[in-house]
């Protein structure tokens, strides 16, 4: 009898250990599950201070040009400098919005906001590329493009992925100087399943004190383009935030003086 007990208090004392086991095992991925949520809040909030500390920075210029015109415009009695001080108070409105639209833009991007459907991928390329001829043109720059061989079909937010290519484009424009090239070449990375899609120009290139930094939505990127373009910081962390959107990769190779090129990786099934 004594021997029973002892075994069955043994069996016992077993089973409670494996429950204890199971039950530590599930707290101790319940905290990590926890930790993870919780570094991804505070990554969250860093990113929000960020864009308020941006706006609070890129605004301030735009709207001082603004208070100043408005205070030289009832001085000023020559009709075509009138005309010339309300250009500017335009321009910098302009500038403004687009700064704002561009915020807007970045707080709306995430998994959940992509809405998918297939597209053609030379079909899609093309299209998006001749919503910028116009401002190539205008440069007297040439847009290459290199397409699929053999076309394919890619499950993306057509909106999203159009404003990507808009950013990216419109980037290497202002960036190039009057008269160069600016490539856009698709492939299939046959081995890895996916597209690959490059943005290559031919301008002024970046050093690595701004390249390492240059997706972060951060004020101290921003620079003129080779003809006094204005641009922002926001354009290429919201390329970062579509194309993770999408599963997918981006980067850029870049030397100073010579020109960059971004590459973005995007699953195709």
């Amino acid at each position: 009898i004594i021997l029973l007990i002892i075994y069955n208090s043994w069996r016992l004392s077993k089973q409670n250990l494996k429950q204890l086991k199971k039950l530590n095992n599930q707290i101790v991925n319940t905290n990590t599950t926890l930790e993870h949520t919780l570094e991804q809040l505070e990554e969250e909030s860093r990113e929000k201070d960020k864009i308020v500390k941006l706006v609070a920075h890129d605004l301030r210029t735009p709207v001082a040009a603004i208070a100043a015109i408005a205070d030289l415009l009832p001085l000023e009695k020559d009709e075509n400098a009138r005309q010339e001080l309300l250009k500017m108070m335009k321009d910098s409105c302009n500038n403004s919005m687009k700064f704002i639209s561009s915020i807007l833009e970045s707080s709306g991007i995430s998994k959940k906001a992509i809405e998918k459907e297939p597209v053609s991928v030379n079909a899609y390329i093309k299209d998006c590329a001749s919503m910028l001829q116009i401002g190539a043109a205008e440069k007297n720059q040439k847009l290459i493009i290199d397409l699929l061989t053999e076309d394919k079909s890619i499950e993306v937010d057509k909106d999203k992925m159009k404003r990507l290519m808009y950013n990216l484009v419109t980037n290497a424009i202002k960036f190039s100087h009057p008269g160069s090239e600016i490539n856009i070449k698709v492939q299939e990375e046959i081995d890895k399943n996916k597209l690959l899609i490059s943005v290559q120009d031919f301008g002024i290139g970046m050093p690595d004190a701004i390249k390492n930094n240059l997706f972060k939505s951060n004020s101290s990127n921003n620079r003129s383009g080779t003809e006094g373009e204005k641009t922002y910081g926001l354009g290429l962390s919201i390329c970062k935030r579509i194309v993770e959107a999408h599963n997918g990769k981006i980067w850029v190779e870049s030397e100073e003086g010579k020109g960059s090129t971004f590459y973005i990786e995007l699953p195709l099934d």
